[in-house]
């Protein structure tokens, strides 16, 4: 029997498209320029998220408009497609 992709998933994924930023930050000091973002989807353990520009660091924390202060740290787990600004990541617990 085949089983499609997302069935596979650890966590249920919910549509978001929701708009936000990806924030470098080394012990508490922003390290990088904030980049704009589209969370398309999202779950307990990760996001699909298309960034305006090339997003190259492995490691960034993610703030939606709607959850101002929120921060969660992001670690990339691959590139969708052939460009750095569509991302597929996990949430660092």
């Amino acid at each position: 029997m085949d089983t499609i992709y997302s069935d596979r998933r650890k966590y249920r994924r919910h549509n978001k498209n929701a708009p936000g930023q990806l924030i470098r930050l080394s012990r508490g000091v922003q390290i990088g320029p904030i980049v704009r973002c589209l969370v398309v989807n999202i779950s307990r353990g990760g996001a699909l998220i298309y960034s305006e520009s090339d997003v190259t660091a492995p490691e960034f924390y993610l703030e939606l408009d709607t959850e101002p202060g929120n921060l969660r740290l992001c670690s990339v787990v691959r590139k969708v497609g052939d460009s750095d600004r569509r991302l597929s990541v996990e949430f660092v617990i």
